[in-house]
């Protein structure tokens, strides 16, 4: 049966923009990143991850790097029992024009297909431009975290905060 989830944009949105964050231990949370949710997951919500990684391809760092980032995520949410289904990545340059980089949507077709997301049910949580126009490519409603960019017409909701986005998700 198709489950409702809420797919997010990695840096900026459950965690500080780095730029081409390499370690770790520079990971600096949202600060209402539990409380969002685990509102959203009393909702029956599951979560994704989808991210542009373009540090790989760039040199910065490897997939390795990248992993042991996603792990510490992982670990932490679990900690307060939530769960992350998924995390995708897109490890090219912008360049090379690849299929999977938002705001393409190879990757989100992938977690469709692969997870059984019901659409009609489902929002993409970013901060930029390219994470709105995937999300709404897709047919999930959109949702844009404030952060670096400039306010975008193609959100369905703006929140200073994932607690507001979540709550609006939730209503």
């Amino acid at each position: 049966m198709s489950q409702p989830f809420v797919i997010f944009d990695r840096d900026g949105t459950l965690i500080d923009s780095v730029p081409y964050l390499n370690d770790e231990r520079k990971i600096i949370f949202k600060p209402d990143i539990v409380r969002a949710l685990l509102n959203l997951k009393l909702n029956n919500y599951k979560f994704g991850i989808i991210t542009n990684q373009s540090g790989i391809a760039r040199g910065y760092f490897d997939l390795l790097r990248v992993e042991k980032i996603h792990e510490r995520i992982i670990n932490y949410l679990k900690g307060f029992h939530i769960e992350i289904t998924f995390i995708y990545i897109c490890p090219h340059h912008p360049d090379e024009n690849c299929k999977c980089r938002k705001p393409n949507i190879a990757l989100g077709k992938q977690a469709i297909r692969e997870f059984d997301i019901d659409v009609n049910r489902s929002f993409m949580i970013g901060d930029k431009e390219s994470d709105l126009q995937f999300g709404l490519a897709l047919g999930l409603k959109v949702v844009q975290l404030k952060g670096d960019s400039c306010k975008s017409p193609l959100a369905n909701h703006y929140s200073d905060t994932l607690m507001d986005a979540a709550k609006w998700i939730t209503e």
